[in-house]
């Protein structure tokens, strides 16, 4: 029986190897059935989560004491944030993006890690000093009120896309 974290493991390595030339190492992994797999990388600054499933590839960032867990929140408190809201707050873009259905059903493993690379690359150092300094717990009612108003955003989009004749 096969790894499936191998796989997984590999293309991370490649698509991020950014980070582990900025002293990232793989502090967790776990597999589970059904091809699903949980890496945690960090560098003693903060921490990123990388997470597949059958279906999707997703990243996340936290602080260095972020538990190595696939929930968001632990004790009640959320410990991971999602990178795409994380580079929304930091570029103030409440932009709603509703999924293209005929492109999210080709988008491969592959794919999707590329994208979350080349977006955390290019959001690295602003990340980097929200999460490794501190920044974060001071900031965190204001991402609070960004993530809020970015929701209201996508369903007043949704709303308008219903209405919307065929």
């Amino acid at each position: 029986m096969r790894d499936s974290c191998s796989e997984f493991a590999a293309g991370v390595a490649k698509s991020f190897a950014f980070l582990f030339k900025r002293g990232f190492r793989i502090e967790f992994q776990q597999s589970l059935p059904m091809d699903t797999c949980l890496i945690i990388l960090g560098s003693g600054k903060f921490r990123i989560k990388l997470y597949r499933t059958i279906d999707e590839v997703n990243l996340q960032v936290g602080t260095s004491s972020a538990p190595p867990v696939w929930e968001t929140t632990s004790d009640g408190e959320t410990r991971w944030y999602f990178l795409r809201s994380i580079v929304g707050f930091l570029t103030n873009d409440i932009t709603p993006t509703l999924p293209d259905a005929a492109a999210w059903a080709t988008r491969t493993h592959a794919v999707q890690i590329e994208e979350l690379s080349a977006m955390l690359r290019a959001h690295f150092r602003q990340i980097e000093e929200l999460f490794g300094e501190g920044r974060f717990k001071s900031a965190r009612q204001a991402y609070d009120r960004y993530v809020e108003t970015a929701r209201d955003a996508v369903r007043k989009q949704y709303a308008a896309n219903a209405k919307k004749p065929d």
